[in-house]
């Protein structure tokens, strides 16, 4: 008989107190650190360190770990932001409004 024994490698959360998070469960931001490539998340009032995938930086405008070169997080990386297509405003549907039914409907009969 043998034994698998299987290796989970888990992250050790660093959790501060921030002013900028408050208790609300509801309301878990998220915010830059001071390392591109980290971010922090509030949980329970507290600042919970993060960090991004290997080679992604925290984009402060989406909230989400983004290229280099997008999250404009580094001064020494070009900032080269993608530009969203202008919105285009679309007028909301009238109501359509369908003349009374003269149809009668009759409902099931349970059997007798």
């Amino acid at each position: 008989m043998s034994t698998l024994v299987v290796a989970i490698q888990a992250e050790t959360k660093i959790c501060t107190t921030d002013p900028r998070c408050t208790t609300d469960k509801l309301n878990q931001k998220l915010l830059p650190h001071t390392e591109c490539g980290q971010f922090l998340r509030c949980e329970s009032g507290k600042a919970c360190l993060y960090n991004c995938p290997t080679g992604l930086h925290f984009n402060t405008a989406t909230g989400s770990c983004d290229w280099p070169h997008q999250a404009c997080c580094d001064p020494k990386q070009p900032c080269v932001q993608e530009s969203l297509p202008p919105s285009i405003s679309v007028p909301a549907p009238s109501p359509v409004l369908m003349p009374p039914s003269t149809d009668v409907v009759v409902p099931p009969q349970p059997p007798s």
